[in-house]
């Protein structure tokens, strides 16, 4: 029996659940959705949206969508300012008629209403009008505006931002950013200047490298996505209206230009950029037939080189299979064999390796860079004071095995680097007493008992 009724309780339980969810529930938000509704002046939602025209007595800025996204039609064709936009319809369909009143003998001239300041007008998908609206004076208090609908007879009382927002001028609504293609997309670097050019690609892999004189040189991955993250970090400063026949008279004085080759499907796009402009420099895109201002800090990638944004690491062995190391300062001579996840010197009259020291040892060994290559391919190393280093790294696997061995030389022309050579880049390049010193901290400071 009490199992029965049990029963019973659950099942009139979940037919009242049932009521709330279904039929209740939604009739509740319905209500609150009037609610928040009630007092607008138009009993619409942004996303009834499709159509946006501001008419002003300067210029006529209209906006549609397009696969989701907002796209300029006029005055110029253009991808918009989603923020923009949305900010500007939201705005409207939100706006609340705080009052309504007739004009009785004052004439509209003195709620700028016989010439508006702008008119607002919404339409939905199929072209149908959702709101049109002429807009006025602000109030006094400046806290809103007067505003009248077409064929009305009641002045109506709107908050001041829908003002502000159909005033802001073309270049609001236009799209700022000069360059969205994801960094991961980036296949190809190209960059010009008058006196310089490179040429950079990636692999299957995604490896950067480029070819000089014959030779490949690997590129540096954080280097040159570096220059692609300031190339999408770029923001139009002002997109001139009414640019001449042809943008070119705006990138006359050339400063550089920048290809960038995307996948999937290869494309490129190639920004052109003006020498110093004022404040700012000219961006061209061959995406589109637009021209912008932008910071002039952007200039400053006609000033790479192969040089700097190469992989300069002295060390690019797979440490995955390190298990001793030697470094060698004659006289001294310093052994750190791997245990596990830490290292410990096999020198009796060194204590422990601190601990975080222990834990970076190979990322920081494997961090420290040289400064120029002199040999790409360096056959004969007789000459450079690798037969008896200032410093010599040594890599070892399973059974002694080398990995990859670094050798620092004797002083080198410029007088203030040493010459150095590695195993895993074949190169005879520079180092300077910084770097140097880098790979003497990474073993931390050896401490007597």
């Amino acid at each position: 029996m009490r199992f029965k009724t049990t029963l019973v309780f659950l099942g009139i339980f979940a037919a009242a659940a049932l009521f709330f969810l279904v039929i209740e529930r939604p009739r509740d938000e319905r209500e609150l959705e009037r609610t928040a509704r009630a007092g607008r002046f138009a009993d619409i939602s942004p996303g009834d949206v499709n159509r946006l025209t501001i008419t002003r007595p300067d210029v006529t800025i209209a906006a549609e969508r397009e696969n989701d996204r907002w796209k300029l039609v006029s005055p110029v064709t253009d991808r918009a300012d989603e923020t923009a936009v949305n900010i500007l319809l939201e705005t409207v369909c939100e706006a609340r008629a705080e009052k309504e009143f007739d004009t009785g003998d004052s004439p509209l001239s003195e709620f700028g209403l016989d010439s508006p300041s702008a008119a607002v007008r919404l339409a939905g998908k199929d072209g149908e009008d959702l709101v049109d609206v002429r807009i006025g004076e602000f109030s006094l208090t400046k806290t809103h505006c007067y505003a009248a609908i077409p064929g009305g007879e009641k002045v109506l009382l709107l908050p001041a931002d829908v003002r502000r927002y159909a005033l802001r001028p073309l270049f609001d609504y236009r799209y700022k950013r000069i360059f969205d293609v994801p960094v991961s997309d980036v296949r190809r670097l190209e960059i010009a200047s008058k006196t310089r050019s490179m040429i950079w690609g990636t692999d299957k892999t995604g490896k950067w490298s480029t070819v000089q004189n014959g030779d490949t040189i690997l590129g540096d991955t954080a280097s040159l996505e570096s220059i692609v993250h300031k190339l999408r970090g770029l923001r139009a400063n002002d997109i001139p209206f009414g640019v001449p026949d042809t943008i070119d008279s705006y990138l006359a004085a050339e400063a550089g230009a920048i290809s960038v080759g995307t996948r999937p499907d290869s494309a490129e796009v190639t920004l052109t950029f003006s020498a110093p402009h004022g404040q700012g420099c000219w961006v061209g895109s061959s995406a589109n037939s637009r021209v912008a201002l932008v910071d002039t800090t952007i200039l400053g990638v006609f000033a790479e080189t192969i040089g700097t944004v190469r992989d300069r690491r002295i060390l690019r062995c797979d440490f995955g299979g390190v298990e001793k190391i030697t470094l060698e300062i004659p006289p001294l001579t310093v052994t750190l064999i791997r245990a596990g996840s830490k290292w410990t010197f096999a020198n009796p009259e060194f204590r422990k390796l601190d601990d975080e020291p222990s834990r970076r040892l190979l990322s920081r060994i494997g961090a420290v860079k040289f400064d120029a290559v002199i040999d790409e391919n360096l056959r004969e190393r007789a000459g450079y004071g690798f037969e008896r280093p200032v410093l010599r790294l040594t890599l070892f696997g399973p059974g002694d095995r080398v990995i990859d061995e670094v050798a620092v030389g004797k002083p080198a022309p410029d007088g203030s680097s040493r010459y150095v050579w590695s195993r895993s880049t074949g190169a005879l390049a520079t180092i300077d007493p910084v770097s140097l010193s880098e790979i003497e901290r990474s073993f931390g400071v050896p401490k007597a008992p």
